[in-house]
């Protein structure tokens, strides 16, 4: 089996992600110049997602979007119908997903995708919070609403977003199709290149 790219296998999501990159990259854009790369990801609503529990002291919740969303969430592109999973420790959220089953913007891509099932978008874990399986119980909950309205449920990952990467694979979710989109200036371009016959990655 084929192993992660180097810059997976060297960590270098952390340069990616670190506040710096993001405000530079964001700067470049702003003039009309991107590069962005998501992988499809997808498994069947059915099934048990064989996720863990959420650690002792969260809860989880599923509630419609018109009742209130995250302030992590206040700037999304989300309907009112659109289905909010959320992880609680007392009174706060300390992490959340989107569920939507319309056509969605993606901001990264530059277009509106419309996919086959439930789209889990927008998912994000409070940063003391992360490394315990709140993600992972956050997408265990937000497939199991998913399993009463729709046959599947997909995510887009970055490829070098290696915890999110885990997170989705370690609940079942296979990757099936790279986008890529490019842009400079008033051009842009997009390709869909199927990733079929890729095994869930070993992590």
């Amino acid at each position: 089996m084929a192993q992660p790219p180097l810059s997976v296998r060297l960590e270098l999501w952390r340069l990616t992600r670190h506040p710096t990159t993001r405000r530079l990259y964001d700067a470049i854009e702003r003039q009309g110049v991107f590069l962005a790369q998501l992988d499809r990801f997808q498994r069947p609503a059915a099934g048990d997602p064989d996720t863990p529990d959420p650690p002792a002291g969260v809860r989880l919740s599923t509630t419609r979007a018109a009742d209130g969303v995250p302030d992590r969430l206040a700037g999304a592109p989300i309907a009112p119908d659109d289905i909010i999973v959320r992880a609680h420790r007392g009174g706060e959220t300390v992490g959340s997903c989107c569920l939507s089953h319309r056509p969605v913007y993606v901001p990264e891509l530059h277009r509106r995708l419309d996919f086959e099932g439930t789209y889990l978008w927008k998912l994000c874990v409070a940063p003391a919070e992360r490394g315990r399986g709140i993600g992972s119980a956050i997408i265990g909950r937000a497939i199991e609403a998913s399993a009463a309205t729709t046959a599947g449920i997909e995510a887009l990952v970055a490829p070098d977003n290696l915890p999110s990467r885990r997170a989705f694979s370690g609940c079942g979710f296979h990757p099936v199709e790279r986008f890529t989109s490019l842009g400079a200036g008033r051009h842009q371009w997009h390709r869909q290149q199927p990733l079929d016959g890729e095994a869930p990655e070993p992590y």
